[in-house]
């Protein structure tokens, strides 16, 4: 698996701030080349919380991750994007997918929905206009055939 890993410095911090994110599992943060230990570990990934002292002083820096797959800490109420953010035509082609509640209920949105995250968790790692175009045409295609296929599975099981 592979791990992302993003440097920076936060306003009011003083020193270097490593934040290590594996595509599986929890993220860890280092602040001057010390591991901080969690306070709250998500299992989902979505949010976790680390434990800093600042002069003396408790304070905490959270980790986030968006609906568009987007990780970025909160420090001191303020949001960090560790990524770019989508353009809104990449946003667009993402929400391809969900056209699929349309015609197939509450199973083509939950194929929607999933395909929404593929394709965002994907649109940042692919450079290509091209590939972004046929990506998105294969995963809204598998977002419109799988409840089709599904349904047609239930019919036949029950």
């Amino acid at each position: 698996f592979m791990t992302k890993t993003y440097i920076l410095t936060l306003e009011g911090l003083d020193g270097a701030l490593r934040v290590e994110v594996p595509e599986q599992g929890n993220p860890c943060i280092y602040f001057n080349n010390h591991l901080l230990e969690p306070v709250i570990r998500s299992r989902s990934k979505r949010c976790s919380k680390w434990r800093i002292a600042i002069d003396g002083k408790e304070e905490f820096i959270s980790f986030k991750t968006d609906l568009t797959m987007n990780h970025m800490l909160v420090w001191r109420g303020r949001n960090y994007r560790l990524e770019r953010s989508l353009t809104k035509w990449e946003f667009l082609l993402c929400l391809l997918p969900i056209l699929s509640v349309f015609y197939g209920g509450a199973i083509g949105g939950a194929f929607g929905g999933a395909g929404f995250v593929i394709l965002a968790s994907r649109m940042r790692k692919t450079a290509s206009v091209g590939m972004k175009i046929l990506l998105t045409l294969g995963v809204a295609a598998l977002c419109f055939l799988l409840p089709v296929l599904f349904l047609f599975i239930f019919s036949l099981i029950f």
